[in-house]
């Protein structure tokens, strides 16, 4: 979701059929959009990575399933699974209850990430036309719904791909002021 800003119905419900490996690129069938309108993003290497790494659901082709009922999680599965990073449940409220791993910390929602991914982006110098098309976001004026039907495609994976670099330096940053000694010999 982070990775590619998407809602979360969205990305829990990521089907193989939606995917095309060759061309890097996700098919978001209409009736799963919130605009109702089919959506092809691309998707950056660390997407299809993570993709890779999770594997298809041999029966279902779904990405993201349980592993009692081979079914996509639903909205809510990944709603309780980031609410119990912070909250402890209620269920749990024994004295000696482990504390939740992010307690301390203010909670998010999962369409959080979306909102982050958007924010960040903008503050990597990604432009708000960039960072609308790769939401999925239409312009509702006149030359949006009427005449203006590129669907920037090539802006997309240049912001994803910008996000994702960025991402990529957060999680493993580049050692920039470390200079190799060679061994001294005795």
């Amino acid at each position: 979701m982070l990775i590619t800003a998407r809602r979360r119905s969205e990305a829990l419900l990521i089907n193989a059929a939606e995917i095309d490996r060759a061309q890097g690129v996700w098919l978001l069938p209409g009736e799963r959009a919130k605009n109702g309108k089919e959506f092809l993003l691309p998707l950056p290497p660390m997407a299809l990575d993570i993709l890779d790494e999770i594997g298809v659901h041999p029966k279902s082709g779904y990405f993201f399933t349980s592993d009692r009922t081979g079914q996509p999680y639903q909205g809510r599965s990944i709603d309780h699974a980031c609410r119990d990073l912070f909250i402890p449940r209620q269920r749990n409220k024994r004295k000696d209850a482990p504390e939740p791993p992010l307690a301390r910390m203010e909670p998010i929602t999962p369409h959080d990430l979306r909102r982050s991914a958007a924010t960040n982006m903008r503050a990597i110098g990604i432009s708000r036309e960039d960072i609308k098309l790769v939401l999925g976001h239409t312009d509702t004026d006149v030359l949006g719904r009427h005449y203006d039907k590129y669907d920037g495609f090539q802006e997309k994976r240049r912001a994803l791909e910008t996000w994702t670099s960025y991402l990529a330096d957060l999680l493993c940053p580049k050692a920039d002021n470390v200079v190799e000694l060679q061994q001294a010999r005795l």
